[in-house]
C-alpha cells in the first residue's frame, strides 16, 4: 500500500474520534443566522401562520439500482476500507452507505473523479446534517469526517 494510501486511511480512522471529543459549549449567540435555513414562512399543514417542522437537510439512501456485492470488486462495497457509517460514540451515528453508495455509481459510469467525490461529500455533509441537529456537537465531528473521506477518495483517485 502507497504510503499516502496509508496516511489517508489513519487520518480517516483517526478524526472521528478525536472530533467528538467534548467542546465547549455552543452560545445561540454565536451562531452565523445565515448557517441555519429560514422555514418559519412553510405551513407544516397548510395553515397560515404556523411553521413546519426545521428539518434542514435531505436524506441521501442507497439508490434501488445499486449493486452490494464486495466480490464484484470495490464499486459494490459502500465505503470501501472505511466505516459506512459516522461513529457517534454518544448517540445515534450518520448513514453513509448512501453517499457510498453513489459514488460507486458515479465512478462506475465513468463521470470525473472530481465530480463524483465532490458529490460524494456533499451528500455525506447531507446525512450528518440530516441525522444531527445545527447545535449537535456531533454534526461538526460527522462533517469533519466527510472531509476525510473525500481527501481519501481524492488522493487515491489522483494518484
Amino acid at each position: 500500500m502507497k504510503p499516502r494510501t496509508v496516511l489517508a486511511l489513519l487520518i480517516a480512522s483517526i478524526l472521528p474520534l478525536v472530533a467528538c471529543l467534548p467542546t465547549e459549549d455552543v452560545d445561540p449567540s454565536d451562531v452565523d443566522p445565515s448557517d441555519v435555513e429560514d422555514l418559519s414562512d412553510v405551513p407544516d399543514d397548510g395553515t397560515p401562520g404556523e411553521s413546519a417542522p426545521a428539518q434542514l437537510a435531505s436524506y441521501v439512501g442507497v439508490p434501488s439500482n445499486y449493486v452490494y456485492n464486495p466480490r464484484l470488486g470495490t464499486l459494490h462495497d459502500y465505503c470501501t476500507k472505511s466505516p459506512d457509517e459516522f461513529p457517534n460514540p454518544i448517540g445515534k451515528n450518520a448513514n453513509f452507505r448512501g453517499p457510498c453508495a453513489r459514488h460507486d455509481m458515479c465512478l462506475g459510469a465513468r463521470i470525473s473523479s472530481q465530480t463524483c467525490n465532490n458529490r460524494l461529500w456533499s451528500n455525506m455533509v447531507s446525512n450528518c446534517q440530516y441525522t444531527y441537529g445545527v447545535f449537535n456537537p456531533a454534526r461538526k465531528a460527522c462533517i469533519n469526517t466527510a472531509h476525510v473521506y473525500w481527501v481519501a477518495v481524492t488522493i487515491n483517485t489522483h494518484l
